[in-house]
């Protein structure tokens, strides 16, 4: 096996046994001088996120990543930052906050003695949106069970209460989209 390639399966196993024991590997020294040595290619930064390298680029555009540097054959080169940067990003939409949420968290972030007033504010924007989303959830989840719950076997698909639920929402509790 290459070097860069045993490089990379460190790199990985380091970034599993974080997740596995909560260990942050940034805080490590020698994680910590291997990425200050060493730039990535697109492919090393989504192998050490799990974050697919279309999704990378995607943020790049947008400019909620910066614009990385790159080699004289125009390949991106990664380092540190640009890790660390990426997992707020995608820790931020594991939360299901927006593009435009991350964005202003980012600016933000840049400025560290600044108060942290607007950055409650959107995070209780976006607790407020995902107990809305909750909400909307477990009408959902009633809705199907009462479908289901009136479905029989051995009833021909004329007489199949999900499908003449499906189409008529009169029998639903709730309103759904383009359906008043």
């Amino acid at each position: 096996m290459s070097s860069r390639h045993d490089d990379v399966l460190t790199t990985l196993f380091i970034l599993v046994f974080s997740v596995v024991f909560e260990y942050n590997p940034c805080s490590d020294y020698r994680f910590k001088s291997k990425m200050k040595k060493n730039y990535f290619s697109i492919g090393d930064l989504s192998k050490m996120t799990q974050c697919h390298i279309e999704t990378i680029r995607y943020y790049g555009k947008i400019g909620l990543l910066d614009e990385s540097e790159r080699t004289n054959g125009n390949q991106r080169r990664y380092v540190e930052k640009d890790y660390k940067r990426l997992l707020f990003i995608l820790h931020a939409r594991d939360l299901g906050f927006s593009i435009d949420a991350i964005r202003q968290l980012l600016d933000l972030s840049n400025d560290p003695n600044r108060a942290c007033g607007e950055a409650d504010s959107i995070a209780d924007r976006q607790l407020f949106e995902t107990r809305e989303r909750i909400k909307r959830l477990k009408l959902l989840e009633k809705e199907l069970l009462k479908m289901t719950s009136q479905c029989k076997t051995g009833h021909k698909i004329h007489e199949c209460k999900v499908i003449e639920s499906l189409a008529d929402c009169g029998f639903c509790q709730i309103k759904h989209q383009g359906f008043q």
